[in-house]
């Protein structure tokens, strides 16, 4: 008898083990965020008039300059001029109907390896901008010779892109 019950209670406990129902999966959530890639700059101010020049004369910008890359990156800063209507932009030297405008980082001017001449092409102009503010300061050169007799006028352009 002990023998059946011993039996009984073992086919019970083993047919309750099979017959547990089956428990629930537990779950967990993950939450990303992305935010894009904003390449963004302001200058400030936005012209300059050098005034009256003769041939063959520099003269530094009356303005300082204010680049700011008000995106959420680093930013490298690309720099480019134009011809006027009777001159030709050269970076690398002066002439006949032929002049040369520069720039410079920083709120003074001084001439040396950090300047750069501007050609009609994008050149590096700064390098790995953080957000935030920086001055820059222009000087144009004028022909040696011109026939021009108007007020010239050229563009100065800054290109920013994401510096990798």
């Amino acid at each position: 008898m002990v023998k059946k019950i011993l039996v009984g209670i073992g086919l019970l406990g083993l047919l309750g083990i099979l017959v547990v129902p089956a428990l629930a999966a537990d779950t967990a959530s993950v939450s990303a965020t992305v935010t894009p890639r904003l390449i963004s700059i302001t200058v400030s101010p936005t012209s300059t008039d050098y005034g009256i020049m003769g041939t063959n004369e520099s003269k530094i910008a009356p303005d300082t300059f204010t680049l700011t890359n008000d995106g959420n990156v680093v930013e490298d800063i690309n720099i480019r001029g134009t011809s006027t209507a009777a001159w030709t932009l050269s970076d690398t030297a002066i002439g006949s109907e032929q002049f040369m405008h520069k720039a410079r980082v920083g709120a003074t001017w001084i001439d040396d390896a950090s300047v750069v001449a501007l050609a009609t092409t994008n050149k590096l102009f700064i390098d790995n901008m953080a957000v935030g503010s920086q001055n820059f300061r222009l000087k144009i050169y004028t022909p040696s010779s011109t026939a021009a007799t108007a007020a010239q006028s050229t563009t100065v352009t800054l290109v920013a892109s994401y510096a990798q």
